[in-house]
């Protein structure tokens, strides 16, 4: 899972990249923001879920990722 932190104020190199991800790709700009991806090409599993306070919304994003990785696998 990728947790993309936008507002670093000591890595800004790595902010601005994480911002441009989320404005481009996903077309939003929200706090926090998290996506499940494919360590080995880097792309998106499930996701992006952004500020999530129910455990099993969360929960499902989760296992949504980790199954469409056993797909691909």
């Amino acid at each position: 899972m990728a947790t993309l932190y936008v507002d670093d104020k000591v890595d800004v190199t790595t902010s601005a990249r994480n911002r441009e991800v989320q404005n481009v790709v996903y077309r939003q700009n929200s706090q926090p923001c998290y996506i499940v991806v494919n360590p080995e090409n880097g792309n998106p599993l499930s996701g992006p879920v952004f500020f999530e306070t129910d455990v099993e919304k969360f929960l499902s994003f989760l296992r949504s990722g980790r199954d469409s990785f056993a797909e691909n696998d």
